[in-house]
């Protein structure tokens, strides 16, 4: 029997690398995708959001979410990579917009499509107790980070910038705070010297949508999942000075022929 997933996402490219992989899964029926309108906090608009980040992090990380998101969007009629819009409309699949997950319409908008889980990936926004209750089985989170270390907005950045020889994603529980709930699954991936951030994310993205689809089946039949281990910190979006020391070192957040190849897959 299929599980009736909804997605909850920031439409991306990396978004795009879970949903194709949910969809191409025999076991998983998406039946709705929620996706976040806000970038960051929900009272701001896009271009007070784009202000405060380019204050708090630069130009080079601002451009590089741009082509993580509004530029992929304009490239689609030469991308072989498609939206989370196009792909749902594609499979008659319905799409919720909000910039807020919690309130009235979206918990009108999950309730109706009657989900058997609640699948996060690339997303900007708390998800409420009321609104995790709402699937049969729950919520789940894909996290790209060895949890619990590098907890928060940007876990990749952060563990290149301190040199960690591992990365990994981890598939957990929701709860009442960002990434904190119980792992279901876990994997590591080494860091390569010659691969960006953006690189890293989509393959970690990938082996995470895999794992969560493999994590389906322990939710069904109500494992609690296991207890993250002490420690830990939540690490919020670069400085200027972090991104800064991230190139002096000779890291990218993005390539030319990464970003090309990808949307070409």
């Amino acid at each position: 029997m299929k599980t009736k997933v909804v997605l909850c996402t920031f439409s991306s490219l990396y978004s795009s690398t879970v949903l194709r992989t949910l969809l191409a899964a025999d076991e998983v029926e998406v039946v709705g995708v929620v996706n976040s309108t806000r970038l960051l906090k929900k009272q701001y608009g896009l271009l007070s959001s784009a202000r405060a980040m380019l204050r708090q992090s630069g130009w080079r990380y601002v451009a590089y979410h741009l082509w993580l998101t509004d530029m992929f969007a304009l490239l689609q009629p030469l991308s072989s990579r498609k939206t989370i819009q196009r792909l749902c409309k594609e499979a008659d699949i319905p799409v919720h917009h909000t910039a807020d997950v919690n309130d009235a319409e979206s918990i009108r908008f999950i309730r109706a499509i009657n989900p058997d889980v609640l699948v996060s990936a690339y997303f900007n926004q708390l998800v409420h107790r009321e609104v995790r209750e709402l699937p049969r089985y729950g919520a789940i989170n894909i996290h790209p980070s060895l949890l619990p270390d590098f907890r928060g907005a940007d876990p990749v950045f952060h563990a290149l910038l301190r040199e960690s020889p591992n990365i990994g994603v981890t598939v957990h529980y929701m709860d009442e705070s960002f990434d904190t709930g119980n792992i279901v699954r876990q994997g590591v991936m080494q860091v390569r010297a010659d691969a960006s951030v953006l690189s890293h994310y989509d393959a970690l993205f990938a082996q995470g949508a895999q794992l969560a689809i493999q994590a389906l089946r322990q939710v069904r039949m109500g494992w609690p999942g296991a207890l993250q281990a002490e420690g830990g910190a939540y690490l919020g979006w670069p400085d200027r000075q972090s991104v800064s020391t991230f190139h002096k070192r000779g890291r990218q957040l993005m390539t030319w022929k990464e970003y090309f190849e990808m949307i070409a897959k």
